[in-house]
């Protein structure tokens, strides 16, 4: 059964998480609707490579966590070879999520545990580095994979950096910005933008087997999608920002900077962890007793 959503309802705010935690940049319905929509542009790609390249079963069960806008759970219910057979698509918000063949729709939160399964795939993309005990909850992600299941992973290794010198007052604006978002703000929320980097190891500590991992970036340059994308979340997080001691000015020349068409700086870094639960072996045959 499929359940669809409604379009989002803007007094309605992004649920709160057990532990009274909120997802930082959902304040507004527009630019929550911007945010996963470019999300989905910059980063569907080089998603969709990395489950491309998973041994799938037949009819395969497949759990999305986080899933936004249903991009990725859409393709995965329309992917041809092999043919899929159930996708569960959970988020904390699902007013984003429109009617999709094949998808199954859960308001739910991860921290509270797995819904349903074993699944052949459980996938989450920039889900993990957002919640507190996010290690707690890559140990139930293992234990909800069916024998030879995969537990595929995307999350931050490290946040934005410049890649070529603007002007000295935009350089230290962009510098101002990055101490209050990413040392600040994002650790106060229980974000940890550089987690990622050691999922290799909590799968292989959890059991896993043929683990591996992608760590990647791209340059953006001023007004692409990579830079509109870290201007929709500077306009989410603002009043966060405000709170940490941002002054309206550096907010402001930031902002201006990742619309300047000379501005680059490195993307991201997004690493992609993927292991597999071991197959389960046969019963040991039953030897007989000794007269």
């Amino acid at each position: 059964m499929t359940v669809s959503s409604t379009n989002h309802v803007p007094a309605e705010p992004t649920p709160t998480r057990r532990d009274g935690t909120r997802y930082l940049w959902d304040d507004e319905p527009d630019l929550g609707a911007e945010h996963l929509e470019l999300l989905e542009l910059v980063l569907d790609p080089y998603s969709i490579g990395q489950l491309e390249r998973l041994d799938l079963p037949e009819r395969a069960r497949c759990l999305e966590i986080g899933a936004g806008n249903g991009s990725i759970a859409r393709w995965l219910a329309q992917r041809p070879d092999p043919a899929v057979g159930s996708v569960l698509a959970t988020d904390l918000d699902t007013a984003y999520l429109s009617p999709m063949a094949g998808v199954s729709v859960l308001q739910h939160d991860i921290t509270d545990g797995v819904p349903g399964g074993p699944y052949d795939l459980i996938h989450a993309r920039m889900v993990l580095t957002h919640l507190p005990d996010r290690d707690a909850v890559l140990s139930r992600l293992v234990d909800a994979l069916a024998p030879g299941g995969w537990l595929l992973l995307g999350d931050s290794a490290a946040p934005p950096t410049l890649a070529a010198r603007p002007d000295p007052a935009d350089e230290e604006a962009f510098q101002r910005f990055a101490r209050m978002a990413y040392e600040m703000v994002a650790p106060a929320a229980g974000q940890a933008l550089t987690w990622a980097g050691g999922t290799h190891t909590l799968m292989q500590d959890a059991g896993l087997s043929d683990i591996h991992a992608d760590r990647f970036s791209f340059l953006t340059r001023g007004g692409d999608l990579g830079c509109r994308l870290h201007l929709n979340l500077s306009r989410q997080g603002a009043t966060h920002l405000r709170k940490a001691g941002l002054s309206e000015e550096d907010l402001d020349r930031y902002q201006r900077l990742l619309m300047k068409p000379s501005f680059r700086s490195w993307f991201y870094q997004l690493v992609y962890t993927r292991g597999r639960k071991p197959q389960a072996r046969p019963s040991d045959p039953v030897r007989p007793r000794g007269g």
